[in-house]
């Protein structure tokens, strides 16, 4: 086969081919040895041989997958072949337990009666993958490219990678908050034990994504593009990950290994978010009927979150205090500008679709949640409790979570809480202080536009930050004030008060004195 594909022009790979080619034979082999243990032939030996073609197979099919660099096996990077090898994975899935089953008898007598009650399960499993290797092995002899799995792609399909992406790129944020925490000796044994979960997580979710995962109905990539975008973002991971298990075992950083660290996750980060951008684009070009882009906006948020924690970590570990307070705040005032698109909506672009408002009190519920512990987060990040941080944020990042699941599943959970007297007080004032906001920056406007003193524009200015935060309290809640108690009032303040707050934007915008005043 080799020497054909050769004679053809064909680029291929002879030691893999042979690895590919031999896997067909193991298939056989244990269905050989595990008929041969059912009938009772050398049943202690071969439970021996079973186990060593089992564990053959099982090597040598994610080797040529992932690829073995000291052995010379490089990673599969063919489009056509990637996704002929999930399949070939989703069948084995189907047929390895069967084999466990076996091997996992406790005794002799046993494990022959296991295989002798499988022996139809294993044939009719076998099929299935035998016939799948077979095809991989012609295209990994021999791969033009001939195929366009983009063109079966569903709207399910994308939002899945979608997710898994944003994942990943979550778990990269995280595993550098609990990196930085061990850096900080912030609850440093639990910090450790977290990134060696993450960085597990991290590897699962890259590894899902170049390979694709049929039994989590996770798609391969969907072009070529893609797939080369995914084995770079992978590759940042590899060089990445024993830096980060390097702290894992010491306990501790030093700033040469940190400062290295970020050089890597900066790059870590910039494959993943052209990987993210390249799926979005992708899906809206697609035209799906799944919010795709909301999707990524609230998975970022997540992400953000994790990272304003590693920052904070970072500033107190002392590296470039200036320099990552400004990215601190930076982000900080992105996860606010996101937010507030999510909530409020906003126009589409030439690159980003509309993003409608939401009338869902549960969601409002659940958003203010998130705002109230950011909140709480932020101002411990100013004192340096670190701890109170975390704490903070991961509250937060949960109840990002149910607005994720809003978006892919269409259901939220609602937080149901009783409002007492003074939180409906606390409303009665706030819509109050709003009222007399409006006048205030009615009046500021006029002076700033009339007068000629230098404080007046600034004071305009205030005026209309003021406003829009009460507003945005009535419609939405904030850290010490309750969402609207019901979908009456919150449709009041989304269909009366907030476009008499729009007509007075137009009136400022269009310079008109006495529709500000009217207004």
């Amino acid at each position: 086969l080799v020497d054909a594909a050769k004679s053809d022009g064909a680029s291929t790979n002879g030691l893999v081919v042979d690895i590919a080619g031999r896997q067909r034979m193991l298939i056989q082999r244990l269905c050989k040895e595990a008929l041969l243990i059912g009938l009772g032939v050398s049943v202690s030996d071969n439970l021996a041989s079973l186990k060593n073609t089992q564990l053959l197979f099982f090597n040598s099919h994610y080797g040529i997958i992932q690829g073995a660099a000291w052995a010379g096996v490089p990673v599969l990077n063919k489009l056509c072949t990637v996704h002929q090898m999930r399949e070939v994975s989703f069948n084995f899935e189907e047929f390895l337990p069967l084999i466990l089953e076996i091997l996992n008898a406790e005794t002799l007598p046993s494990s022959q009666q296991t295989a002798l009650g499988l022996a139809w399960n294993i044939s009719d499993k076998s099929g299935p993958l035998f016939a799948s290797m077979v095809a991989a092995v012609t295209l990994y002899v021999n791969d033009q490219g001939e195929c366009d799995p983009s063109q079966d792609m569903t709207p399910q399909g994308w939002q899945r990678l979608m997710l898994e992406a944003g994942n990943g790129y979550l778990y990269g944020q995280q595993a550098f908050a609990q990196y930085m925490q061990i850096g900080t000796m912030t609850q440093t044994s639990s910090s450790q034990t977290a990134l060696t979960v993450v960085t597990s997580s991290i590897t699962e979710a890259v590894n899902g994504l170049v390979q694709g995962y049929k039994a989590r109905n996770l798609p391969a990539p969907p072009s070529q593009t893609a797939l080369d975008g995914l084995l770079r973002w992978k590759s940042t991971w590899e060089e990445l990950e024993p830096n980060l298990e390097l702290a894992v075992r010491l306990g501790a950083t030093t700033v040469v290994q940190v400062r290295l660290v970020l050089r890597l996750l900066t790059s870590f980060k910039s494959e993943a978010e052209s990987v993210i951008e390249l799926f979005l684009a992708n899906a809206l070009a697609a035209q799906i009927d799944v919010p795709i882009y909301q999707i990524k906006q609230a998975t970022f948020q997540n992400s953000r979150l994790a990272e304003l924690v590693g920052l904070a970590n970072l500033v107190a570990f002392g590296e470039k205090v200036t320099e990552n307070t400004l990215q601190l705040n930076t982000t900080r005032d992105a996860f606010l500008a996101t937010h507030w698109h999510l909530l409020e909506g906003e126009p589409a672009t030439s690159t980003t679709p509309e993003i409608l408002k939401i009338s869902n009190l549960c969601y409002i519920k659940q958003m203010r949640f998130v705002n109230q512990n950011f909140v709480a987060a932020m101002s411990a990040a100013q004192t340096g409790a670190l701890v109170e941080m975390r704490n903070a944020v991961d509250e937060a990042s949960v109840a990002m979570n149910t607005i994720i699941e809003y978006y892919t599943e269409g259901t939220i959970k609602c937080v149901n809480s009783t409002l007492g007297v003074p939180d409906y007080l606390a409303l009665f004032d706030e819509a109050g202080r709003f009222s007399g906001l409006t006048q205030q920056a009615s009046a500021a406007y006029i002076l700033a536009t009339k007068g000629t003193e230098d404080g007046y524009q600034q004071r305009f200015e205030d005026s209309m930050r003021q406003l829009l935060e009460s507003l945005r309290n009535l419609g939405f809640g904030a850290a010490n004030l309750p969402s609207p108690p019901t979908d009456q009032i919150m449709l009041q303040v989304q269909n009366s008060i907030k476009p008499s707050y729009d007509a007075f934007l137009a009136a400022i915008d269009a310079a008109i004195v006495a529709n500000v005043i009217s207004q």
